[in-house]
Order: structure tokens, then sequence, then C-alpha cells
């Protein structure tokens, strides 16, 4: 697992020092919703009620999106979006806790075309970075062995540093790309950096996207 998150965040660089062929260019827009979730480790010491669901939470996600061809089928894909994320715990079907965050997020990729003809299926892989600008908390709990040491924590480590992975479908029409793609993001910073003591050993985002984009090109 970590050589492929090692080659992920290598990818843009080893693009970036291939033998320049083209120089096609792209800007468009990539509005899509995404499911998150937070992926919580909790140390042994902790006595709490363990037995909570954590629910998909459903936000907007979507920004503006430049790409850059060197080659015919190779790419950078830059990105600057605005990622709404979270998550809701429930126990016996009933919600009781919810966290709702809203991120800057800029993704530095690499992009893969493979033609099939008529359509292309495209691939993009690298490293993002985002910056949490707001967070919402919505606790409704009255036994206190539900509470987790992370409730009305506020999460001090606001810049995250992650990889993500997508594969998409596009058609390409005179000048501009119409894409639909599914994209899969992964967080390797802890939102707590207090954890430790929190007795969280692991708080890490986990987002499953989906998106419409429009990018109108120029160059040759």
């Amino acid at each position: 697992m970590k050589r492929i998150v090692i080659l992920i965040f290598l990818l843009p660089a080893i693009h970036a020092t291939a033998q320049q062929e083209l120089n096609k260019f792209y800007l468009g827009i990539s509005p899509g919703v995404s499911l998150t979730r937070v992926n919580f480790s909790l140390s042994s010491q902790q006595i709490i009620d363990l037995s909570t669901e954590q629910n998909f939470t459903l936000g907007y996600n979507g920004g503006i999106v430049f790409i850059y061809y060197s080659e015919p089928r190779l790419g950078l894909q830059m990105e600057l979006n605005y990622s709404q994320r979270g998550w809701t715990e429930k126990h016996d079907s009933a919600i009781f806790y919810s966290r709702v965050l809203n991120y800057l997020e800029f993704p530095f990729l690499s992009r893969f075309d493979i033609d099939l003809k008529k359509i292309d299926i495209t691939i993009t892989a690298g490293p993002t970075v985002s910056y949490l600008l707001s967070e919402l908390e919505t606790v409704n709990i009255e036994d206190k062995l539900m509470v987790k040491p992370y409730y009305n924590v506020i999460i001090d480590n606001r810049l995250e540093v992650g990889y993500c992975l997508g594969v998409g479908v596009s058609k390409k029409i005179k000048n501009s790309i119409i894409q639909f793609e599914i994209r899969l993001s992964h967080g390797l910073s802890e939102m707590f950096s207090e954890g430790k003591k929190l007795g969280v050993s692991t708080s890490q985002h986990q987002v499953l996207g989906v998106k419409i984009a429009y990018f109108y090109g120029w160059g040759k």
C-alpha cells in the first residue's frame, strides 16, 4: 500500500520531466457530489460504546480545472475545488451525532487517456492538499457511555494531505471535452493534532465522488 501511495505522489513529477511534444490546454468546471466518512481508530483505553454505525455523508465537491497536455494521451491536471465532507453516527437507526466540514481542495494530478475511438477512458491520479474553512457539529445524545473523545473538540489540524484516484469517460467535441468521472480520495493527515491525548489514533477522510465536467481547449 505504501508503494502505491508513493507512486501516486510521484506521478505528476514523472510527467513533468517527460519530453514535451504538444502544448494543448483546457480550462473548465467540474461540479459534482461526494459521499464521505472518516476512518476512526480509538485507543483501547477508551471506555465507550463502540457499537455505533457511521454513515456516509452527502456533500458538494466541485470547482475549476486546468489541464495541460505535453503528449497526445498524457497530461497534467490541476484543480481548485470546494469540498463538503464530514460524517454522521447512529445507534439503533437513530442519528445522534454529525459533523459537516467545508474544505478548499487542491489536487495535482497526472491524467492518462485511453483512446476507444468514439470515447476516451480517462484515469487521474496524484496528491491532494486541502484546507479546512469551517465546520458545524451537531450532538444529540443523553447516554454518557455513547460519548466519544472527539465530541465537542475543534479540528485543529486544518491542513490535510492525501491522494486520489479517478476513472472517467470523456468525449472530445471540436475544442471541448465533456467528461463523467468517479473518484476515490483518502486522507493521510490526522484531523486532530492531539489525537493520541484524546484516545484517537487514526482520523482520516475517505471520499467517493461523482463529477460531470466541461472543458474548453486551445493550443496545438
